[in-house]
């Protein structure tokens, strides 16, 4: 008697079908056979392995697929999401739903979108052409929504509209958010939420740094121009989240400089604060006395 007859009816019809959905091919590997797209979610994360989830919100902020999204639409908001939306995923094909740990989308390949090569011309001057999965016109300034979408409670989907990129389900009345946006302490605008409260993304001590330190540097180099040594003077380029140390400028700039300080200060380093940074203190040479060498205060 063979091996699979000892196998009852039942068993052998289930060994049959399982069997049926591996080919092992010649050089050993196995081919799952099946469906070419799933409906099962799997979880999104933040290019740092960070959840892209709070419990009660969910934000495509810091993701590897939102900076593709977003190299394309630069205006474009940050989509976020309440905890049990269900939504189209910002590549336009597959579907998304907000839980506790974060965005769960379906994972299928997405058809790519050809454009035809009509263009127009924007109040500008400019002249652009068809962009983005909807194929659109996007001229400079203009703000452009992202292509998700979410399920409204009569079961039908809404996109992004209006100047704050909402979703308007039918029956609802929209809510009007201030035009008013915070920036983050690394720079970056913050997105709105459901509500009109403005989310920003986690960001590191190492992003709040640069940040911080380019405005410091810019205002410096702003206020470099000097006719002679007495227009110049030296001045410490540092924050409470930033040391770098010295440098000169032409003494009309010195108050810019000030204020600025004052304001990351009171904002930006707060953050860095808060978030445990911990600031270091660079070695750095002595100064040396202010000169206007080919007017250019060094």
């Amino acid at each position: 008697m063979s091996p699979m007859s000892l196998v009852s009816p039942t068993r052998r019809a289930a060994v049959a079908s399982s069997v049926a959905l591996v080919i092992v091919a010649c050089g050993g590997s196995a081919v799952t056979v099946g469906k070419t797209e799933t409906s099962d979610q799997q979880l999104q994360t933040k290019k740092d392995g960070s959840p892209t989830g709070d419990g009660s919100t969910c934000s495509w902020a810091d993701t590897a697929l939102y900076d593709q999204v977003r190299a394309s639409s630069p205006t474009a908001p940050v989509p976020t999401y309440k905890l049990g939306d269900d939504f189209t995923s910002i590549d336009g094909c597959n579907s998304c739903t907000c839980a506790a740990r974060g965005i769960m989308c379906t994972v299928k390949t997405c058809d790519p979108v050809v454009c035809d090569a009509d263009a127009l011309l924007c109040p500008d001057g400019t002249t652009v052409g068809r962009s983005g999965p909807k194929c659109e016109f996007r001229c400079p300034g203009q703000t452009v929504c992202t292509d998700d979408a979410k399920k409204c409670p009569d079961g039908s989907f809404v996109g992004r509209t209006g100047p704050n990129c909402e979703f308007a389900c039918p029956g609802e009345i929209p809510i009007a958010c201030p035009a008013i946006q915070r920036i983050c302490a690394d720079g970056t605008p913050a997105s709105m939420g459901p509500g009109c409260e403005q989310i920003c993304p986690a960001v590191s001590c190492q992003a709040i740094e640069s940040y911080v330190g380019k405005l410091l540097t810019d205002a410096v180099a702003r206020h470099k121009a000097c006719n002679g040594d007495a227009d110049c003077t030296t001045v410490a380029i540092n924050a409470d989240c930033v040391d770098q140390c010295t440098g000169a400028m032409n003494k009309t700039g010195a108050t810019e400089l000030e204020m600025i300080k004052k304001t990351v200060n009171d904002s930006n380093c707060q953050e860095y604060k808060k978030q445990g940074c911990t600031l270091i203190v660079p070695p750095c040479v002595p100064p040396t006395e202010p000169k206007c060498v080919d007017k250019v205060c060094q």
